[in-house]
C-alpha cells in the first residue's frame, strides 16, 4: 500500500473545523452512541437525513461486521457511501472497536458533512474515521485509482442503489462482504413494474408472494453487475421488512465463480388457482400447474440465507447488546429454517384474494402441523408465514378453517 495516495489528500477529504452549523441542537441516542442532530419537525423537514428508524439496518450491519472479522481474524476497513451523518460507522466504531480498523464515510451534503465532523470530534473518532464530501460513484472511482481496497461495504442509499452497484465492485477485497438497500419498495413490490423493469432489469409481480421477489429481483441485478466484473455473489441474509429490502452478500473472484451466480438467475411463475410458486432457470421449461401463471423476473432463484452464518448471528446476540435484538432473533431463525420451510405465504394477502375472513395464526399452525408439515412466522413481512406445504393445500386449509 505504499503507493498509494495519503487518503485525506484524495479530494473532498473533510478535514479543519467541528463548527456546528447555523441550527438548533437535538441530542440523539442509538445503540451506544449519543451524538447531535439539528432540531426540525420531522426526518422529511431536516437540513440533514437521519431516519431513526432504520435503526434495525444498521443494527444488522453491526452484527455481520464483528462476525465477518471473527471469520477472516483480522479488523476491517470499511467504506460506506452515502452514509448520510455517519451513525452506522460512529456505532460501529463505539460497539465493536476491536472488529475495525478504520472505515470511509461520504456524503454529497455540505450541511450532513458538518454535523458528522462534528459529531466525529465529539466522540474522538478522529484516527479512525475519514469523511469526504463527494458525489458517491465519483469518489469511488478515485478510490480505485489509488488501490484502496474494503473488506465490507454499506450501500444503503435514499431510494435504488442500482445507480452505484457497478462503481463498488473495483474497491472490494478478494471475498469481502457487502450489504445493498434499497427503499423504492412500490417498485420492487410491482405497484410500479416499469420502474422496477428500468431500475432492476426484472419484472415484478405484486401478489403474496411480492416481498420475496422483491429480494430476489434485487439479487438478481447485484449478481448480473458482479457478473460483469468476473465475480460471483454468495448471499448470507437478506430482508424485507418495514419500508426497505436489505441484503447481505459475500463476493468471490473469478469468471468461474461468476458463471456459477449466474446459473441461479431465472424467473418465478405463480399459479393464480393454487398460489403456488415455482422457479426455473432461464433456459428451463415454463412449469403447468392448475390455473394461469403469472411470470416475474429474471430474478435470483437460489437461497437467500447461509445457514452457518444465521447461527453463528444467533450465537453473537446472546453478547450484543442490539436495540432490534428481538426481531434480529427471528429474522435469522427463518434463514436457518430455510432449507425445509422454501413457501412463503401472506396470509392476508392471500385471504383478501380468496374473499374469505382470515384465521387466527394459532388456528393455522395447529392445522398445518396436524397435516404432519412445519410453519414459522415469516419476517419478509407482516401476516406472512414460511412453511413446507403447497400452495394448494394451504389454500385448502385456509378455506377448511374459515368455514368452522
Amino acid at each position: 500500500m505504499s503507493n498509494m495516495r495519503k487518503i485525506s489528500n484524495i479530494n473532498g477529504y473533510v478535514e479543519g473545523t467541528s463548527k456546528w452549523p447555523d441550527f438548533d441542537k437535538k441530542i440523539c441516542e442509538e445503540g451506544n452512541v449519543v451524538f447531535t442532530i439539528p432540531k426540525s419537525k420531522n426526518i422529511y423537514d431536516a437540513p440533514i437525513f437521519f431516519n431513526p428508524l432504520m435503526n434495525l439496518n444498521r443494527d444488522l450491519s453491526i452484527l455481520f461486521t464483528k462476525n465477518y472479522s471473527e471469520i477472516i481474524n483480522r479488523k476491517l476497513r470499511i467504506f460506506e457511501p452515502l452514509a448520510g451523518i455517519g451513525i452506522r460507522a460512529m456505532r460501529m466504531l463505539k460497539e465493536i472497536p476491536e472488529n475495525i480498523e478504520e472505515i470511509v464515510i461520504s456524503d454529497y451534503n455540505k450541511i450532513t458533512n458538518s454535523v458528522s465532523n462534528y459529531n466525529k470530534e465529539k466522540l474522538n473518532f478522529t484516527d479512525n474515521l475519514h469523511i469526504f464530501n463527494r458525489e458517491t460513484r465519483s469518489l469511488t472511482l478515485d478510490l480505485a485509482e489509488n488501490k484502496y481496497k474494503y473488506d465490507y461495504i454499506d450501500l444503503d442509499p435514499f431510494g435504488s442503489p442500482s445507480p452505484y452497484i457497478d462503481f463498488m465492485w473495483p474497491v472490494l477485497n478478494s471475498k469481502a462482504l457487502i450489504s445493498v438497500t434499497a427503499t423504492d419498495m412500490t417498485a420492487l413490490c410491482g405497484v410500479y413494474p416499469m420502474a422496477c423493469f428500468r431500475k432492476y432489469g426484472g419484472y415484478p409481480i405484486n401478489n403474496q408472494h411480492n416481498h420475496e421477489t422483491a429480494i430476489r429481483i434485487l439479487l438478481g441485478m447485484v449478481v448480473r453487475s458482479a457478473g460483469r466484473h468476473e465475480k460471483g455473489v454468495i448471499p448470507i441474509f437478506s430482508i424485507s421488512v418495514d419500508h426497505y429490502a436489505k441484503i447481505f452478500f459475500k463476493i468471490e473472484n473469478g469468471r468461474g465463480r461468476a458463471n456459477k451466480s449466474m446459473e441461479q438467475i431465472g424467473f418465478s411463475f405463480t399459479c393464480d388457482n393454487c398460489h403456488g410458486i415455482y422457479y426455473e432457470k432461464i433456459d428451463g421449461k415454463i412449469p403447468k400447474c392448475c390455473g394461469d401463471l403469472q411470470k416475474a423476473g429474471p430474478l435470483w432463484i437460489g437461497k437467500l440465507f447461509d445457514k452457518d452464518w444465521c447461527e453463528r448471528g444467533l450465537k453473537s446476540l446472546e453478547t450484543m447488546k442490539l436495540p432490534s435484538e428481538k426481531r434480529i432473533a427471528k429474522q435469522l431463525l427463518e434463514g436457518i429454517n430455510e432449507e425445509d420451510l422454501k413457501g412463503f405465504f401472506q396470509i392476508s394477502k392471500l385471504c383478501k384474494k380468496l374473499k374469505i375472513s382470515q384465521p387466527s395464526f394459532s388456528d393455522l399452525f395447529s392445522k398445518i402441523n396436524d397435516e404432519g408439515f412445519r410453519v414459522i412466522r415469516s419476517q419478509f413481512k407482516d401476516q406472512a408465514i414460511r412453511t413446507n406445504i403447497s400452495g394448494r393445500q394451504i389454500v385448502e386449509i385456509l378455506k377448511e378453517l374459515t368455514e368452522k
